[in-house]
C-alpha cells in the first residue's frame, strides 16, 4: 500500500507538473506579433520627418531589414549594419557599422538625416503594411514593404565592381552598367558594349561562363579599362545574394564580384487553357482578357513572397468590386494544349474562380516574348 500510495503521488505530480506547464505556455501579445511582423521584410522609407518625396528617393535611397538580431541596409548611399533588441514597443539599436563612399549631395544629405534619426531607442509601429520609427527627437521615419526581390526577372543597376587589383570600386563618371539574368542568359552593357553570357543556378549558388560583346570603341581609356575589368569580375562570381534591395555576387573565395541595385520590375505574362484566358501583370496594371469579354484592368499591386512564390493581390472598386489573387511560382510549366514548355505556374483567382496555367517573364506586351501559339490567343 506505501509503494502504491507513493507511485499515486507520483504521477499526481507530474499531472500538477504537466498542467503548470500548459499553464505557463505564454500567449502572444499585440508587441510580441508587431515584432514578429517586423522581421523578414525589406522596409523602404517613405517619410523622414518633414522631407519630400524627392529628397527621400535620392540616390539608393533608404532600406532596413531586420531579422535575428541584426539590422542591415543602404543609408541612401552607403550600406550599414548593427543589431538591434526588443521591448515592448521599443526598438534599441547598437551603434551601426557602414561603407564610406562618397555620393552626390542629395544621397548625402538624406543619408546625415536618417543615420541621425535611425539611432539609440525609438518607438515602432506596424499597421496597414507600414512600419513608423518615432526617434528619440520626435522625428518620423515612414518605411512601407517592399516587394520581394529574386535575381531573375530584375535589370540590375551596377554600382560597384572588383577591378581585378583587389578592389572593388565605383564607376567612371558619365558611365553605367546593367545586368539582368533570364532564362540561362545574363545580358547588359557594361558601359560602352552589350554582353552576353550563358549562366546556371543552383540555389545561391551561382556560376557564369565567359561574356560575349560587341567591338565598339569607348570614348576614352578609362572607360574601356573598366569595361575589361567587369566582364572579367564576371566571370568570377560564384555566389549571390539579395539583401535590402541590393545584389551581391561573391567569388568562391567570398570576395566581392559586384554590388547592383534593382531597377524596373519584370512584368509577366500568364494563360491557360479550359477556358482561355490570358493575364498581363505590370507596373500599368492587370490586365485580363478571355474571349468574348471585356477586357478588365485591375490596379497594380506590388508582389509579396509566399513561400518562394510571387504574389499579386488587388482589387478594382465600383458597384460591383472584383477581386483578383494571383500566384507564380518558378516552376516548369507544360501548355496542355501546345506542349509548349514555360519557366513559371499560374494559379490566378479571379472573383474567386481558380484558373489554373503557365506564365513567363519579360515585357508583357513585347511579341517576340509571345510563344507563336499565343499571339493569336487573348
Amino acid at each position: 500500500m506505501r509503494v502504491a500510495a507513493a507511485v499515486f503521488v507520483f504521477l499526481m505530480g507530474l499531472t500538477a507538473e504537466s498542467d503548470g506547464i500548459e499553464a505557463a505556455r505564454p500567449t502572444r501579445t499585440p508587441a510580441a506579433r508587431a515584432a514578429a511582423s517586423l522581421e523578414g521584410p525589406v522596409w523602404r522609407l517613405r517619410a523622414l520627418g518633414d522631407r519630400g518625396k524627392t529628397a527621400v528617393a535620392a540616390g539608393q535611397g533608404v532600406t532596413v531589414q531586420f531579422e535575428s538580431g541584426r539590422v542591415s541596409g543602404v543609408s541612401a548611399c552607403n550600406r550599414f549594419t548593427g543589431s538591434f533588441t526588443l521591448k515592448a514597443d521599443r526598438l534599441a539599436l547598437s551603434p551601426l557599422a557602414g561603407t564610406l563612399m562618397a555620393c552626390d549631395e542629395p544621397a548625402m544629405a538624406l543619408e546625415n538625416s536618417f543615420l541621425k534619426a535611425f539611432t539609440g531607442t525609438v518607438r515602432f509601429r506596424i499597421a496597414g503594411g507600414r512600419l513608423t520609427i518615432t526617434a528619440a527627437s520626435g522625428t518620423k521615419l515612414v518605411f512601407e514593404a517592399e516587394a520581394a526581390v529574386f535575381l531573375e526577372g530584375m535589370e540590375w543597376k551596377v554600382t560597384n565592381y572588383n577591378n581585378g587589383r583587389q578592389a572593388v570600386v565605383s564607376l567612371e563618371e558619365g558611365t553605367a552598367i546593367t545586368l539582368a539574368f533570364q532564362d540561362g542568359i545574363a545580358y547588359g552593357n557594361a558601359g560602352c558594349n552589350d554582353f552576353r553570357a550563358a549562366y546556371a543556378l543552383d540555389g545561391q549558388r551561382l556560376s557564369i561562363k565567359a561574356p560575349s560583346s560587341t567591338r565598339k570603341a569607348c570614348p576614352n581609356e578609362a572607360w574601356m579599362t573598366q569595361e575589361r575589368a567587369f566582364l572579367a569580375a564576371l566571370e568570377t562570381a560564384a555566389t549571390w545574394t539579395v539583401r535590402s534591395g541590393v545584389l551581391e555576387l561573391r567569388t568562391a573565395d567570398d570576395a566581392m564580384v559586384l554590388l547592383a541595385s534593382a531597377g524596373a520590375p519584370t512584368t509577366f505574362r500568364a494563360r491557360g487553357n479550359e477556358p482561355f484566358w490570358a493575364l498581363e501583370i505590370g507596373p500599368a496594371g492587370f490586365t485580363y482578357r478571355a474571349p468574348g469579354e471585356e477586357p478588365v484592368v485591375f490596379p497594380y499591386a506590388p508582389a509579396r513572397e509566399l513561400g518562394g512564390k510571387l504574389r499579386w493581390k488587388t482589387t478594382l472598386g465600383g458597384s460591383k468590386p472584383r477581386t483578383l489573387d494571383a500566384v507564380l511560382e518558378k516552376m516548369p510549366c507544360q501548355d496542355t494544349m501546345s506542349g509548349e514548355r514555360f519557366p513559371w505556374t499560374a494559379a490566378v483567382q479571379l472573383d474567386g474562380r481558380l484558373l489554373k496555367g503557365c506564365a513567363h517573364d519579360g515585357p508583357a506586351s513585347s511579341e517576340k516574348n509571345r510563344p507563336q501559339s499565343e499571339k493569336n490567343r487573348p
